[in-house]
């Protein structure tokens, strides 16, 4: 993500949440592992997934929605 995210500048917001810390966080948004991406747009989820997934895919999930 660190490598992925800079190049969309400001049209990307994301937050990292540690679910150790988080716990009641976790639990509204129903992470069950780790790690867990949700992406939200218009407010709402438009995609949400959980494991690892290569940097082209989500940059491809993150193209779908920048205008």
């Amino acid at each position: 993500m660190n490598e992925i995210l800079p190049s969309y500048d400001t049209k990307v917001l994301y937050s990292v949440v540690d679910v150790e810390k988080e716990i009641d966080l976790a639990t509204e948004l129903k992470i069950m592992s780790v790690p867990t991406m949700i992406f939200e747009y218009d407010g709402k989820v438009v995609c949400r997934f959980s494991g690892t997934k290569s940097g082209n895919e989500i940059k491809a999930i993150i193209e779908q929605y920048i205008k």
